[in-house]
């Protein structure tokens, strides 16, 4: 944890509970960019994601009492929205698979505006069950039914029911808390934080969400069929309402979820085999939880592990956005210079500034970085199938469809790759 702090990898609190004990907890770092006050055991941090598990829960809670049938159409709670809420059931909601579109947070002010949004929607982008997108409209509707079941608000409901009676003392929907900290980037700079319309953001310690974590799996909040029914995902590539878990002879064996909040970033991890959990906050984000995680798994199974490195993405992304060819540049002098301080192996990195630029329209920059990706994996099906995708919104399809075929030879399983194939042999 130290090595990973001097790299600029990790600023934030850590608990380790191993076996029933505490075996490491540290606060490492500063409680905002101008570094003049260090982290304390009670220093708060956005959540992002993890908070769904709490609304994740609460509709099982009521499951279990009988209040939701996670099985029927949201349109038998009266909610008041067009004629797809008969398609989707609870369940669905909880999984991502309601066929839901994304929410646009941009014009997003207060409640009603999400509603707003729901009540323009014409048709879904799928048949609910047949497809997965993790749209944060499903997340709204799971707390609107909290609500519309339980007559009380969101915010109380889940204080009465999780952080009260759990001792989350600590914990809050409340940003102003004394204890929270300031998020900032790898520039220095603080975040600029602007206020949610809707209660969805909790900020919490290591402390308070440990006590959640353990709360979960030994069945003090909901039983283990239900706990199952929040694991169950679309696919092995999906997120599920708690994040990724692992199931062996009807036994959850680990839990895995990541949240964000602009520079917030958190993670849960529980083992169960090595009875082993996790809970790592930090206000600095570079998204090396994950690394960190496995390595303490190998440290505690006395196991050789790995220190972090620095990010590829995080290092040359708002360059990429700015001028491509200077963030070509860049990657390339930083790969000469500390080819083993920068994870250039991760062959995710540069895909995931390609379609941040794809998002802004920019196929031509996306493309470039895409062709990058190919040339440093040309092993990586989905390095080509994402380049394949840039050049199919620029229009060219010829170079779509080569890179679609050299997609599928590495990953005959590319579905969509082979649907897209035929698209576009079609229209040629």
């Amino acid at each position: 944890m130290k090595e990973s702090h001097q790299r600029g990898l990790f600023n934030g609190n850590i608990l380790i509970i191993h076996q029933g004990k505490t075996i490491f907890e540290k606060q490492v770092g500063f409680t905002n960019s101008s570094k003049n006050k260090k982290l304390s055991i009670n220093s708060a941090f956005a959540l992002g994601s993890i908070t769904k598990e709490f609304n994740a829960v609460a509709i099982m809670m009521l499951h279990e009492k009988g209040l939701i049938d996670i099985n029927a159409s949201l349109s038998t709670f009266n909610l008041g929205f067009p004629s797809w809420s008969k398609k989707i059931k609870v369940k669905h909601l909880l999984n991502y698979t309601s066929g839901l579109p994304r929410l646009d947070f941009r014009a997003v002010k207060v409640v009603s505006d999400i509603e707003k949004q729901l009540k323009q929607i014409k048709a879904l982008k799928f048949m609910p069950g047949e497809g997965y997108l993790y749209s944060n409209h499903n997340v709204f509707l799971q707390m609107k039914l909290i609500e519309t079941i339980t007559k009380q608000s969101y915010v109380s409901f889940v204080d009465n029911n999780f952080f009260k009676p759990l001792g989350m003392k600590s914990t809050s929907f409340d940003s102003n808390q004394k204890n929270v900290t300031s998020a900032f980037n790898n520039e220095g700079k603080d975040d600029i934080i602007r206020p949610f319309p809707i209660a969805a953001m909790v900020h919490s310690t290591t402390t308070d969400m440990q006590k959640w974590l353990s709360a979960l799996h030994k069945g003090k909040l909901i039983s283990l069929s239900s706990l199952k029914v929040l694991f169950h995902a679309f696919n092995q590539n999906s997120n599920a309402a708690l994040g990724k878990g692992l199931l062996i002879n009807n036994q959850i064996v680990k839990h895995r979820h990541q949240g964000s909040h602009f520079n917030f970033e958190s993670q849960l991890y529980y083992n169960g085999k090595l009875d082993l959990q996790v809970v790592l906050l930090t206000n600095n984000k570079n998204f090396k939880l994950d690394k960190i995680t496995r390595a303490i798994e190998s440290i505690v199974q006395s196991e050789s592990y790995d220190i972090p490195k620095k990010s590829v993405y995080l290092s040359i992304r708002q360059t990429a956005y700015d001028d491509i060819g200077q963030a070509l540049k860049r990657y390339s002098e930083l790969k000469q210079a500390s080819p083993t301080l920068y994870d250039f192996d991760n062959n995710n990195a540069l895909i995931r500034i390609g379609y941040k630029l794809i998002e802004q329209k920019n196929y031509l920059s996306a493309i470039e970085i895409f062709t990058l990706s190919t040339r440093e994996f040309p092993n990586h099906a989905n390095a080509f199938d994402s380049l394949a995708e840039a050049y199919y919104l620029k229009g060219d399809l010829e170079r779509a469809l080569s890179n679609y075929q050299i997609s599928v030879k590495l990953n005959p399983k590319n579905e969509l790759g082979v649907r897209q194939i035929s698209k576009i042999k079609a229209l040629l």
